[in-house]
């Protein structure tokens, strides 16, 4: 049996917000009227129930979806974490094989050294 409902009731009974409802009515995709400036949206039986359930199946998609992402993300974090661990390990054992500290090379003046050569060839 069709029956008119405001397009409150009717977003109600459908499971879907009130703005959506409103431009399935002005889409067309729902059956309405506007009469005294109120719009009555034309529902039967199945079409309230058959959008519920949609709504419902709609919302378990996405939290499984969401779900299914969470755990990706976990598994993306763990896998870097591991990495890090993995990379500082390797600036460690690389940082080990340095010397403790090199002595500065000494280094003369260029007056120093052409002075030791004139001396050399004398």
């Amino acid at each position: 049996m069709i029956q008119g409902y405001t397009i409150k009731d009717a977003a109600d009974m459908t499971g879907i917000s009130k703005a959506a409802m409103h431009k399935r009515v002005l889409r067309g995709t729902m059956k309405a009227e506007k009469i005294n400036g109120v719009w009555n949206v034309y529902l039967d039986d199945k079409t309230a129930s058959h959008d519920k359930k949609a709504s419902g199946n709609d919302e378990l998609t996405i939290l499984s979806m969401l779900q299914k992402q969470l755990t990706e993300k976990d598994v993306q974090i763990e896998f870097l974490k591991d990495e890090l661990h993995r990379k500082d390990t390797i600036i460690m054992s690389l940082t080990e094989r340095i010397p403790r500290q090199l002595k500065a090379p000494t280094r003369k003046s260029i007056w120093n050294r052409i002075r030791h050569e004139k001396k050399g060839k004398d």
